[in-house]
């Protein structure tokens, strides 16, 4: 049976002393009144045969929640709600930063307020204004009747997209923060399309390997069979490398600088058995047990929505404050695949140790001299 879990949210103000344990954070407020009037209205919705029991939408508000942990515990239901409704009616500043989490996570939500008003940067949504808070659904009361007919519209909508509205998307092209960027994303993608077929459990990094490698001074390529013992990936800084190609040559280049030649190559068969399509990799000649990668993935960042809107609205000569924006993508990105691949080395999986990933273009060699000794 379909679902929706809605989190009311309010000023909230503490009761006794703000540093004990033992607080309660929300007394009886706006908050408690609008999950009143929010189960009247489911009620009214199962009486007229529009929901199927007055399970079909559950409404939530803090008001249990003791001093310790009360932010924790806020933030949590927050992202585990369907669509959040929030009281501005004090526009409380705690409330307006909870609206901003909400308006970053992307996540549906209405606005009520028992104003006839709202603060500047809300005036733009579809808010519920003069709303009546009270014990529980009036029927005759038009602030009511509008909630009542919200709360239906999005428990029948697939992704609660109609109730979602932020000047931030908007700004975005109707983009929320969260998604704007996308680093997170591309860094866990790359670690689970790519990174998981060498340090997983049956990777290529706990196996034998043949691989496909160009011959010397011939256009055709010869087969080894290789153990490999690491995966190194050098993760460039598209500021400074605007592609792959360009990635690329700088690290054949540093190489060859350190008396090593790098090649590309491509793993064709795992312990015995033909893979299904090859493994393109880079790989030193003579050592080939070392393997290195440079993510393409990391590219499509600089096409970002973040970037382009920065370029656009701002204008192509901003070529400092676009590196700088790119500095902070790329961190997210290494943050990201850092948190992504130290999750499967403390599962025990496979030989992630053995996958290590370069920042610093200045110790490359280093590392990889490290790693043949």
């Amino acid at each position: 049976m379909q679902s929706l879990k809605i989190f009311a949210l309010g000023d909230m103000k503490p009761q006794g002393d703000v540093n004990s344990d033992d607080t309660r954070f929300v007394r009886t407020n706006h908050t408690s009144s609008l999950v009143k009037v929010i189960e009247g209205a489911v009620e009214d919705l199962v009486a007229r045969g529009h929901l199927p029991n007055v399970d079909a939408i559950i409404a939530k508000a803090p008001d249990e929640d003791n001093g310790a942990g009360i932010v924790t515990s806020v933030l949590r239901d927050i992202e585990g709600s369907d669509l959040i409704i929030i009281d501005v009616s004090t526009e409380s500043p705690s409330v307006i930063y909870e609206l901003g989490a909400v308006n970053a996570l992307g996540l549906p939500y209405i606005l009520v307020s028992s104003k006839d008003s709202l603060p500047f940067y809300l005036v733009h949504s579809r808010s519920i204004l003069n709303f009546t808070f009270s014990d529980g659904f009036d029927s005759s009361n038009e602030s009511h009747l509008a909630l009542r007919n919200r709360l239906f519209r999005n428990y029948k909508s697939p992704d609660g997209r109609e109730a979602s509205e932020s000047v931030f998307s908007f700004y975005f092209g109707g983009l929320p923060i969260v998604n704007v960027s996308g680093p997170v994303a591309v860094a866990v993608g790359y670690k689970t399309n790519f990174l998981n077929d060498f340090g997983g459990q049956g990777g290529i990094l706990s196996s034998s390997v043949k691989m496909a490698i160009p011959t010397p001074g011939a256009d055709e390529t010869s087969e080894i069979s290789v153990n490999p013992n690491y995966l190194i990936s050098f993760i460039p800084n598209p500021a400074t490398f605007e592609n792959y190609d360009r990635a690329v040559t700088w690290v054949r280049s540093e190489m060859e600088k350190a008396g090593l030649e790098l090649v590309e190559a491509s793993i064709i068969a795992k312990d015995g058995q033909k893979m299904r399509r090859g493994k393109g990799v880079l790989a030193l000649r003579n050592n080939p047990e070392v393997i290195f990668d440079i993510p393409r993935t990391l590219y499509p960042l600089m096409q970002s929505p973040r970037v382009l809107s920065q370029i656009d609205r701002i204008g192509p000569d901003t070529e400092e404050l676009r590196d700088r924006l790119v500095q902070r993508l790329l961190l997210d990105f290494r943050d990201a695949l850092s948190w992504s691949i130290n999750r499967a080395r403390a599962d025990g999986d496979g030989s992630w140790r053995r996958i290590v990933v370069v920042t610093d273009q200045e110790k490359l060699v280093s590392t990889v001299q490290e790693k043949l000794s």
